[in-house]
């Protein structure tokens, strides 16, 4: 059995998808699998993922009937994982040769380390323009509550999610959960587990470009992104993160003084964020108001 799955959850994605497994496949760590879960894509990503897969026996390719957005996907490849190590990769992104060895040589020099992140490097076109992002979070802190705390005050691209981790700590956390912004909280859970630290020998190209990023889509695309079902966010997205970061506190293994201790700091940053809270309240009345009027008009 291989020691390291790659995850890369695939809709539409023939325009970037081959290199984005070559540059698995061709990876100096080779004691690997590569599950590729194809999202009921209509374009010719089935085509090319079947081609690898003939060629290479450590390709798993999937394929749903339906497209389950891309937050079930995600999952959908981790729990399917039954290896000692995992790894995220978009069908859009690239590493560079040594990225994987490098992050499992770190792993295994400290047990206590649950993730470990390359250098990201954000591009459009090609890798040769790309620029350096250097705001990820480094928690390496010894203890679990800076860690976590760290996490959720550092963040602002969630890039570490796609480094090396411990399956057996990502299976830990509530995993990704249906709302805006749960890869954060999914993050800060995982630093309770172990510290989150970067491998400065090996780059993470991040592409960025209008198909990729779901920073640069219209609201309706990025529901459409989350789950095809939607036909807007859920309610009380602020309410549902503050909610999981103290779900994630509790439901870990810190002992009751720090999780007493995170779930101030928590309440505290909640009360720093109550405009969001309430604009999360107004939203969810403004909604209810018009469904109850489409309702009564029809």
């Amino acid at each position: 059995m291989a020691r390291l799955t790659v995850g890369m959850p695939a809709y539409n994605g023939e325009k970037f998808i081959a290199d984005a497994i070559r540059c698995v496949l061709e990876q100096s760590y080779e004691d690997l699998v590569l599950v590729i879960s194809d999202n009921a894509s209509t374009d010719r990503t089935e085509e090319i993922c079947r081609e690898f897969a003939a060629k290479d026996a450590r390709v798993d390719y999937c394929r749903h009937e339906e497209n389950l957005g891309a937050t079930a996907n995600y999952n959908f490849v981790a729990q399917r994982a039954s290896t000692e190590l995992f790894k995220w990769h978009s069908c859009n992104d690239l590493l560079s040769r040594n990225m994987l060895e490098s992050c499992v040589q770190r792993l295994d020099r400290d047990p206590n380390i649950a993730l470990v992140y390359a250098q990201t490097w954000l591009f459009e076109n090609s890798v040769d323009d790309a620029q350096r992002y250097g705001e990820d979070p480094l928690a390496d802190q010894d203890d679990a509550l800076q860690r976590f705390i760290h996490v959720i005050d550092h963040m602002a691209l969630n890039n570490i999610m796609n480094g090396v981790m411990r399956l057996d700590a990502l299976k830990r956390t509530a995993m990704l959960r249906e709302f805006y912004f749960a890869d954060r909280t999914m993050m800060a859970e995982l630093a309770l587990r172990g510290k989150v630290i970067e491998d400065s020998t090996s780059r993470f190209y991040r592409r960025m470009d209008e198909d990729s990023a779901t920073q640069k889509k219209s609201e309706e695309e990025v529901l459409k992104h989350f789950d095809p079902s939607w036909k807007r966010p859920l309610p009380f997205t602020n309410w549902r993160v503050y909610g999981s970061f103290l779900q994630g506190l509790w439901r870990s293994d810190i002992g009751l003084g720090s999780a007493s201790s995170g779930s101030l700091k928590i309440a505290r940053r909640a009360w720093w964020g109550k405009q969001g809270l309430a604009t999360d309240i107004k939203e969810f009345f403004q909604y209810t108001l018009y469904d109850l009027k489409h309702r009564a008009q029809q």
